[in-house]
């Protein structure tokens, strides 16, 4: 079985932030294209701070993990200086962890606590510079465009991947609002995001806040409190000092092979789950070493009854090992489990 990576979509709202030195964001000269493909690839292209044409720039991010009260459970702090995929400088912050990693040419290097960041920043890194994915279709599956009501506030303008074969809800749309191809809601079973306060930074949208809704599990509210381009002669070191040490990479970069599983079982619903009628989606995070084993397994999102049954069957998993330019690496993965009455699908 090939686990495929999930793909969260993302969204974002536009509402100007003085503050900041960006520019509000603005009415497009003309509709958003009516083609779902097309749409989903424009805003793949005008979300989020990435492309070949960017200058450096630099964010600051803080987040917190809210229970359903509305209490803080934890919080961090995420803070990125890009000025080319390899002139990177990321420093992330948790209870209990905090790492510097630099991203270059001759591979990624750490200060501090070892190991790979855990699924939390990959998707604040995400949800601010890349947030929405050029457009792709499962096996099964096709792209649909439609209009989603809101309460008291005009429809919205989405894109989602439908069954073939049924009527069945979406299982990931995205969402636009006021006529711009800024994303304002995107997701689905079983984790939805939220993108508010947008501005434009060289002419990309970015949202300053955000809000990671995983069905069952602790709320994430990301502020993105900075903003800028980074200026001529700025004194950020793109380099890694000398006590750095090299480290798996962190995100994708060319020449990374996803590994593969080659052994180990699927999750199967008890007998009592299924008398009780218990089912859904489970979003995973897995990190595995690079010989393949499964090192640790986190439950991002889902029914809190399924969660331990779909762990404890990954974590029999082997893989083959991810690859680096040919040479095994430490890595990490995300996907989800939907898991019916009777069927389990990996998406």
């Amino acid at each position: 079985m090939q686990p495929f990576r999930y793909l969260a979509l993302c969204l974002l709202a536009a509402v100007p932030v003085p503050a900041l030195a960006q520019t509000p964001a603005a009415a497009p000269a003309q509709p958003l294209p009516t083609d779902p493909a097309a749409l989903l690839q424009l805003a793949a292209q005008v979300n989020g701070l990435h492309g070949s044409d960017l200058k450096p720039w630099h964010i600051h991010a803080t987040w917190q993990k809210l229970d359903n009260h509305k209490h803080v459970k934890s919080q961090g702090a995420f803070e990125e200086w890009w000025a080319g995929p390899d002139q990177v400088k990321v420093d992330l912050t948790a209870p209990g962890f905090h790492q510097t990693r630099w991203i270059t040419a001759n591979g990624d290097a750490i200060i501090g606590d070892p190991g790979l960041p855990s699924w939390l920043f990959r998707a604040i890194w995400k949800d601010i510079t890349v947030p929405v994915a050029a457009p792709g279709v499962l096996p099964g599956f096709h792209l649909q465009r439609f209009q989603e009501k809101q309460h008291q506030a005009p429809a919205m303008d989405c894109a989602g991947l439908q069954h073939t074969d049924s009527d069945q809800p979406f299982i990931g749309k995205t969402c636009f609002t006021d006529g711009l191809p800024a994303v304002r809601f995107a997701g689905g079973d079983p984790i939805r995001t939220t993108f508010n306060s947008l501005v434009q930074l060289e002419g990309k949208y970015v949202a300053r806040d955000i809000q990671i809704r995983p069905a069952d599990m602790p709320m994430i509210q990301i502020n993105v409190d900075a903003a800028d381009e980074l200026q001529p002669g700025s004194t950020t070191d793109f380099q890694p000092p000398a006590n750095a040490v090299s480290a798996s990479p962190w995100l994708p970069v060319p020449g990374l092979v996803p590994g593969r599983v080659v052994s180990g079982y699927s999750p199967q619903i008890s007998t009592d789950l299924r008398m009780r009628h218990v089912q859904g989606s489970v979003l995973l995070s897995l990190q595995i070493d690079k010989d393949g084993v499964v090192r640790s397994v986190e439950a991002i999102a889902g029914p809190i009854a399924l969660q331990q049954t779909v762990i404890d069957a990954v974590k029999t998993w082997r893989y083959s090992p991810w690859t680096l330019n040919g040479t095994p690496v430490a890595a990490q993965t995300e996907f989800t489990f939907s898991m019916e009455l009777g069927t389990t699908t990996i998406l």
